[in-house]
């Protein structure tokens, strides 16, 4: 039978429910407290995990390049690759930069102003394209 105290047993034809009341959680109130973080903390890592699933596409830089999407004056930006990409700080952009990391995950917005640059390990520019 039920030890819980505070609960009431119903029973029907083929179920049987057990109804608590409030007071087996104050009589506990650091088991409540356990119970109402453990429940947050899991709510969080999901939503977490959620958001980025959501925001991340399976897409590479070879597919991006591969489009041929211009607009973002990649052209003239050549003389750079070799170079560490921190050097671009001091140029004049036409629009937002984009650093890719090897191995990294692409967002899938696509913008034709955009200046991608795929770099090595050490920073060292690989390729720079629009997208």
């Amino acid at each position: 039978m039920l030890a819980h105290v505070g609960a009431e047993q119903f029973r029907s034809r083929d179920t049987v429910s057990v109804h608590l009341d409030a007071s087996v959680f104050v009589n506990k109130p650091v088991l409540a407290c356990a119970r109402i973080c453990m429940i947050f903390s899991c709510c969080i890592a999901l939503s977490g995990c959620a958001a980025t699933r959501s925001n991340v596409s399976t897409m590479s830089a070879d597919w991006l390049v591969r489009q041929d999407i211009s607009g973002c004056n990649a052209m003239a930006m050549q003389g750079f690759r070799g170079q560490h990409f921190a050097i671009l700080a001091d140029v004049a952009l036409s629009g937002p930069l984009r650093v890719l990391r090897p191995s990294q995950d692409l967002t899938s917005d696509v913008s034709n102003r955009r200046l991608n640059v795929q770099v090595d390990d050490d920073g060292r520019m690989l390729r720079l394209f629009c997208g």
